[in-house]
């Protein structure tokens, strides 16, 4: 596992009517009412202050209730992320959902540093909730390959928050966040080139938890996504 910096992006040659299309579908999936929307009312669902066996979670810690169990394997190499159980959080995190061996071998660079939550989810697969302000370095071969979902949760603390989503420059109205785990077009996106030219970003602010901004670029063959908080 090496420690690396992101690269430059490159050119995908895909259509940008597709891009921004394909844009439009996943902002109006997140807008609708819905209880599996990221977007909508303040009244909010299911979801909490922590990550790590099915509970919620979020980014900047806020309590000290987290059980470590040891660290991420395949960043062993640089500095290693404390892997645990529960963290109480105030602020999102993005996860990465899948089988554990393959989320492991997807992980090609990262830079930054956080802690991981690990939770388990049905059919084998795991959850690995990452926290913390960094940047993920992912092979875009094997994401796509295994089929590895991308996703943020967002705990009870930061519901209400105002946010935009979509690809930059062409970024959904302000909406209201509501709080649980949700799944992100990235994958889908990537899956066509649309990443390659611009990102894919998530960016919210709350009056009492601050601000988080997730994004998602690729180059040739690696697709980044990280966070920060502000």
């Amino acid at each position: 596992m090496r420690h690396l910096q992101s690269g430059p992006t490159a050119s995908s040659g895909r259509s940008a009517s597709w891009t921004f299309l394909l844009a439009v579908v996943f902002v109006l999936g997140f807008l609708l009412p819905s209880g599996t929307s990221a977007f909508g009312g303040s009244d909010g669902t299911a979801g909490g202050g922590t990550t790590g066996g099915g509970t919620g979670g979020g980014g900047a810690a806020g309590g000290g209730d987290d059980e470590t169990i040891g660290t991420l394997p395949i960043l062993a190499n640089g500095s290693p992320f404390d892997l645990v159980r529960h963290l109480r959080d105030t602020r999102p995190d993005f996860y990465l959902e899948g089988a554990f061996d393959e989320i492991l071998s997807t992980i090609v660079g990262y830079t930054g540093s956080g802690q991981v939550t690990l939770e388990s989810r049905p059919g084998g697969l795991v959850r690995l909730g990452f926290h913390g302000q960094l940047e993920l370095a992912l092979d875009r071969s094997l994401l796509q390959l295994t089929g590895i979902q991308i996703g943020t949760t967002v705990p009870t603390e930061y519901r209400g928050a105002r946010a935009q989503i979509g690809i930059a420059g062409q970024l959904t109205t302000i909406r209201a966040m509501r709080s649980g785990s949700f799944m992100l077009p990235v994958a889908a996106l990537d899956g066509i080139g649309a990443l390659n030219q611009v990102p894919w970003v998530l960016a919210s602010h709350s009056r009492t938890q601050g601000g988080y901004l997730f994004h998602a670029r690729a180059d040739t063959a690696v697709l980044y996504v990280g966070q920060t908080y502000y």
